[in-house]
Formats: structure tokens, sequence, C-alpha cells
């Protein structure tokens, strides 16, 4: 019974993680803009607070005006977690 839920779960996680894939493709560089004339593009992965991130880059006709910084894992696409502030 146990081994049957257990499997059940991961057969589920990886599931996510498949439909993550198609939902929201993830490849260094791609790109895609709305019609609104927002492009997001997929930037470099880089370091954010000890976890590697991937940098969503938002312009407006072509000017830079935020970046989003995302963890995309088997469980899908997330905001990074930030450690807790020493005091």
């Amino acid at each position: 019974m146990r081994a049957s839920i257990l499997r059940a779960l991961l057969l589920s996680v990886l599931a996510g993680f498949a439909l993550a894939q198609d939902y929201y493709p993830f490849q260094t560089g791609l790109s895609w803009t709305y019609d609104n004339g927002e492009t997001q593009t997929i930037g470099e992965p880089r370091d954010f607070g000890g976890q590697t991130v991937s940098v969503l880059l938002h312009s407006l006709q072509g000017a830079p005006t935020s970046e989003d910084y995302l963890v995309y894992d088997e469980g899908g696409v997330r905001a990074p977690r930030l450690a807790p502030q020493a005091r």
C-alpha cells in the first residue's frame, strides 16, 4: 500500500515537471513579445542568494524595464527563496 502511494506521488511530481516544461519553455535566449510591445527574454543563469536562478528580462519597445529571478526545477517555475537576514 505504502509503495503504491509513493509510486503515485513520484509519477505526479514527474508529470508536473513535464507539464511545466511544455507550459513555460525555459531555454537561455528564448524570447517572446506580447501584443502591447513588451518582450520577455530568458537570460543567463546567475547566483542569487546561494541559488542558481534564471533571469527573465523585461523590455518595452526595446528598452529594459525590469528583471525577474526564477528557479525552474522538478517542482515547476517559482521565485527563489531568500535566506533570513542575520541580526
